[in-house]
Order: C-alpha cells, then structure tokens, then sequence
C-alpha cells in the first residue's frame, strides 16, 4: 500500500512517527508545500509538476466556499485565487496518479492546498484522513472538518466521565500550561515581538530560494499581518489591554463572557458551516455593539498575547461596555460569575458547559447542539438569549455530551507542537491498539455503498 504524508517542518517527525507505528510494513511517501523545510529526502513532488489552470479532474468546485475560508487566498484578487485553486487541484491529481497513492494521511485542512487536495481525494474515493487533539488528554480523533467520527469500539464510563466532570468544577484553570506563557506576559509578548521581527525577511528569503512567490505558510509581510503576526503596535495594545485588565474580585455577577480565539484557525475558517459567521473579529464586535446595556467581559486567548490586529482592540477598547479580564486569571472563576457565554466550540465552552452555565455558540458547534444555542446571524441575538434556561446543560445532557465527544475519539497522543522560542508542555507519540481499530473501522466505512 502506498501511503501519502502530507505535513510540514517540525509536524513531520510527528506525522512520520506516527504513520508508522500504523502501518510499519507499508510505502510512505513525503509531501510538504513547503519546498526542502521538512528534513525528509521526499518532499518536492508537489513541485514538480506542470502549472496548468486548466483543470484535469471533472469536478464541481464551490470556488467560492474555498476562498472565504482560505486565510491566504481571501487577501488575493479573485482570479488570482481561482488560478491557484485549479492549480493545487491538478498537482494533487498527478500525484495521486503517478504515486498510485492508496491512503492520504493530512494535517488538518488550513487552506486551499489541504482543501484541494481532500477534494480531489473524496472524487477519486482514496481514503483521506486527518487527526486533531482533543481537550481531554491523551485522546486524539479523527476529523476533516471538525465532523465527529464514532469509534464503534468505545464503550461508555461515566466513572470516567464524573470523574473528569469534577475536576472541571473543582480546580482552578489558569493558561499558565498553554503555549508560551511560562514567562509574565510582558515578556511573552517581547519574545514573541523579536521573534516575529525576523520571519519578514526569511519568509522573503525562502520564497526567493524556493522560487514559491504564493507561499502559503511564507507570504509576504502585507498577507502574514492578516494572521497572528507581532508588530511594535500590537504589542503595545497587548500591554496596554493587560495593564487596565479588571480582576474577578472588582466585577459584579451577571456579565456576558467572550473568550477570545486564536484567529484565523481553522476551527473558525474550516470547522464552521456558514461563511458570514467565520470571521471572528467581526462577529465579537457585533456582539458588543448589538447589546450596548450589557457588561461583556473579553479574555484574550493566551497564545495571541501581543500578536493580535491592534485595530481589532482599539475598537474593542472603545466600547465602554466592554472591560478585559487579567489574561493569568483563573477562567472558572469568570465563567462561574458569568451570566452568559458567548464563543466558538473550545475548551473554555465546554467547561462552561459542565458548570452549567449558559452558553451560546457563535455558530453550530462540531459536537451538536441544542435548540436556539447558536447563532445563525447576529440580529437575532436578543432571541437567542432571552431563554437562558435553552442554553443551559442539564446534567444528563452533559454526560451525554462528553459521552459522544469519547466516542469519537481514542486513546493516544501526537505530541504537541512547540512555537519558535516557547515552552508547551507535551506529550510523546502514543497510538494503542483502539485507535488502529477505530481508523480501520472509519476507512472501511468511508466509501462503502
């Protein structure tokens, strides 16, 4: 069997540990956008093939939907983008066919190049699969977008459950163990600032060497500011959010509580079905303007401390109905105080969940939802909080919640993966014999009539 393993740099010793420990006795073959960064002798077939726009698979393709979730091509002209979209899916096609590929293990879909490639894998029905972490540790599952998959081998613990469902309401959570903040956050936000300093002119070094003037993990510096990207200004704004940070002990109950996402991820560009939902900047800021009464309190994500669009917490700032809590500050404690939770599908969501707290998605989260707990657009907010009782989990609800998130999931870990210059606290690769059951179980069903 010939195995395709799409990564790039420090991913693929994980990615390449990992399919082995699979599938020992078979061919692996390397492929990286990322021409000669990934340490392994093949990784630039997706090079070598011819540039043609005119497409060589019959397919439908929903341009669109691919651009707008495409953090890359959505900065692009749009016949720019379609160009390179027709590209990627004929690269992928010649690959295929001229590696007689039999399986695709990816890292999960971040842009156009994965999305093309997954779409070009479901037509010709070679299995395609991707894996993802879960916040329950040493689980990981399989996921394309951000689908659950069942694991038919599971069977249910609810001393399991109850026992994880205690801890949430009991300890204090602080984002000290999260990636980069093992330092205080004025020099967290230093390091990553110098570090950042440097990846313009290496970004535009690799893509001279690599002649990848479309790099998607290396753009230029106008496409990079898009993302999570330090500059001088946002990490002054960072500091300034931080140092007027209000803490627990100063706020009244019954605030409206937004944890902040790491943005763009692909748990907002790919994991979310609507595209007027996807942006996230937008989307909190409609949110604090369409209730101009209500107390919001906004949590920075920990690993977008002085990286994120300082025009973005400008605006935030201004609205005075809005204050920031302490970015170390125990999230239970808020969540606990809070009148309503207002996010994405995430760690922070589901805690709140278990605490019973009443939640409202920003859209309908991976694991399901009930009735009127997201939003399908933002004027219809008032409705969808005027039932706090809607949005609340009972506890039977919860256990079934966290049941099925276990079910679709399996013992074992990746690893974790470490920023240039951070400390993250990880695991070493483990896969058991229930996860090698549950891949066989979905590839077996994933094309079956």
């Amino acid at each position: 069997m010939n195995i395709l393993v799409i990564s790039r740099r420090r991913h693929f010793k994980i990615r390449d540990n990992f399919i082995r420990k699979l599938y020992p006795n078979e061919n692996i073959i390397h492929c990286s956008d990322e021409k000669g960064l990934s340490g392994f002798e093949i990784d630039s077939i997706w090079w070598n093939d011819f540039k043609s726009t005119e497409l060589n698979l019959k397919l439908e393709i929903n341009y669109v939907d691919i651009i707008k979730r495409c953090r890359f091509l959505r900065e692009l002209k749009n016949e720019k983008s379609i160009s390179l979209i027709n590209e990627a899916i004929n690269k992928w096609n010649n690959i295929i066919t001229k590696e007689k590929i039999d399986l695709i293990y990816c890292l999960p879909i971040d842009s156009y190049v994965f999305h093309t490639l997954y779409l070009v894998a479901n037509k010709r029905k070679i299995h395609f699969f991707s894996t993802v972490g879960t916040f329950i540790n040493n689980r990981i599952r399989i996921t394309n977008f951000g689908e659950l998959v069942f694991n038919s081998n599971y069977s249910s613990n609810n001393d399991f459950i109850k026992l994880f469902i205690n801890n949430v309401r009991e300890r204090a959570i602080r984002p000290e163990w999260l990636i980069g903040l093992n330092s205080s956050p004025f020099k967290t936000s230093l390091n990553r600032y110098f570090i950042d300093i440097l990846k313009p002119p290496f970004f535009w070094l690799y893509r001279q060497i690599s002649r990848d003037r479309n790099s998607f993990s290396f753009p230029n510096k106008k496409l990079y500011k898009k993302r999570m990207f330090s500059s001088f200004k946002r990490f002054l704004w960072a500091n300034k959010v931080e140092k007027n940070a209000v803490k627990i002990k100063d706020v009244k109950y019954d605030y409206i509580f937004i944890p902040l996402q790491f943005y763009p991820e692909i748990t907002s560009d790919y994991w979310n079905r609507d595209l007027s939902l996807i942006n996230h900047h937008k989307m909190v800021l409609n949110i604090v303007k369409k209730l101009p009464n209500k107390l919001f309190i906004v949590k920075e994500h920990p690993a977008s401390f002085g990286r994120r669009d300082e025009s973005f917490l400008k605006e935030l700032t201004k609205c005075e109905n809005v204050k920031f809590a302490s970015l170390l500050s125990d999230i239970n404690s808020w969540l606990k105080k809070a009148e309503i939770i207002i996010g994405n599908a995430s760690t922070t969501t589901i805690n709140a969940i278990i605490l019973k707290k009443p939640v409202l998605f920003f859209s309908k989260p991976y694991f399901g939802s009930k009735k009127n707990n997201f939003l399908t657009n933002v004027n219809q907010l008032l409705k969808n909080i005027s039932n706090l009782e809607e949005l609340t989990y009972e506890e039977e609800e919860i256990y079934q919640l966290l049941d099925s998130l276990l079910k679709a999931s399996s013992r074992g870990s990746l690893g974790g993966y470490q920023p240039l210059g951070e400390q993250n606290n990880s695991n070493s690769i483990n896969i058991d014999e229930d996860f090698k059951i549950y891949l066989k179980n979905y590839l077996i069903n994933l094309y079956a009539e």
